[in-house]
């Protein structure tokens, strides 16, 4: 049984840092410097919200907009839940007031999150457990993020996504490819405990990302799961259409385009007045490039994940 992706909203929380904000902050950081890198200009934070208050807004506005009935699962993906027990999911199940027959779990995964919860989504009906359900990420970095971090707190950005699938006639989603090497899993990490990485104290509870070692990886490996997803799907790189991937910063994005070889009009961006939101950043790429209709109907995209873990994994929707 096929699937497809038949709607996608998303929330962003009122408060929003620019870089101007952070240069009051930090009066020694290179504010054009770091713009030219990141490409990012504003981030969100979730203040006095945690992810399931987020992912309640897009699921609502998900469910009301669109009068979505029939929901067998709800799959959240989160790296910054606000309990260890229960599972977040089963938190927002609760808010959302869905039927008991409705399965629920929650997917600890970065930046390639979406993407992993979309293949699960999609064999979870082509296995005709579930007719339709709803894949919602849901991510509160800032938590995470010391106001002197100059590494992470001028990317990183609170957000949720929510994105209904259903079984379809047609196949609408494929080429499924998904990866891992622990290995670099030192390279982005929030240690439960203080720790020591080559000769730099970790402090416990906020997030320590090695930049250099995290962009290497996404080089090699992108291209790599890139080309993979275009054999399985049966694809010349000419027929997709358009790509979106996780949009981690203008650096990396501009580098991969360079590297894959392809055309930098079809590759959707948002993150200058969005940031990077982890497993939310596809969704809501996705989103804002169908409501400025920026994506034509049935367009083939290649949508491409990576980073913490290290994980990566993508595949090809047809909107």
């Amino acid at each position: 049984m096929n699937s497809k992706i038949e709607h996608i909203e998303y929330y962003l929380p009122k408060k929003y840092e620019t870089l101007k904000d952070l240069k009051k902050d930090n009066p020694s950081w290179n504010i054009k410097k770091i713009y030219n890198t990141t490409g990012i200009n504003k981030r969100f934070i979730a203040s006095n919200e945690n992810i399931v208050d987020m992912a309640e807004k897009s699921c609502q506005k998900l469910i009301k907009k669109n009068k979505i009935k029939n929901i067998d699962f709800l799959i959240l993906v989160t790296q910054s839940s606000p309990s260890g027990i229960p599972t977040s999911a089963n938190i927002l199940h609760q808010k959302l007031k869905l039927d008991q027959k409705c399965l629920c779990f929650d997917i600890n995964q970065g930046c390639s999150g979406f993407i992993y919860a979309l293949a699960v989504a999609a064999s979870l009906i082509k296995a005709n457990i579930c007719k339709s359900g709803i894949v919602v990420c849901s991510e509160k970095y800032s938590k995470y993020i010391g106001k002197n971090d100059s590494s992470c707190r001028p990317i990183f950005s609170d957000a949720s996504s929510s994105v209904f699938v259903k079984k379809s006639k047609k196949s609408k989603i494929k080429g499924f490819v998904l990866g891992s090497d622990g290995n670099g899993y030192k390279n982005l990490i929030v240690p439960s405990k203080n720790m020591k990485i080559r000769n730099k104290i970790l402090k416990k509870n906020k997030i320590y990302m090695d930049g250099s070692n995290v962009f290497l990886f996404t080089l090699n490996k992108v291209k790599e799961c890139f080309n993979q997803i275009l054999k399985k799907s049966k694809l010349e790189k000419n027929k997709v259409d358009y790509y979106i991937f996780h949009q981690a910063s203008k650096f990396v994005l501009e580098n991969l385009v360079r590297k894959i070889g392809i055309d930098k009009k079809k590759n959707i961006v948002n993150l200058d007045k969005v940031g990077n939101t982890v497993s939310a950043s596809i969704p809501i790429a996705l989103k804002m490039a169908l409501q400025k209709k920026k994506i034509k109907k049935n367009s083939k995209v290649l949508l491409l994940g990576f980073g913490v873990g290290y994980s990566w994994g993508g595949c090809i929707i047809e909107c």
